[in-house]
């Protein structure tokens, strides 16, 4: 089952190497609040916490990053059904 995400794009300054960083702890404080490493359930994984989607320059603000990640929509999983 195939469901759209939900993108949200955030800006960021610092090296991309941080961005990175500040993205995927956004992207694990933003679905299940708590930092990756306490996070080890497949589905939870795979289907719960937001995915950075994108790393790139800020083409409006000199210096600063454009991250975007993808947020799960809500839609039931395929499983759950099961």
């Amino acid at each position: 089952m195939s469901t759209q995400r939900i993108q949200t794009v955030y800006r960021v300054s610092g090296s991309q190497r941080e961005a990175h960083a500040i993205a995927r702890a956004i992207a694990y404080e933003q679905t299940v609040e708590l930092p990756e490493d306490l996070i080890t359930d497949a589905r939870i994984l795979g289907d719960v916490v937001g995915t950075v989607e994108a790393v790139e320059p800020d083409t409006d603000l000199a210096g600063a990053l454009r991250i975007t990640i993808g947020y799960a929509n809500g839609a039931p999983h395929p499983a759950a059904d099961a």
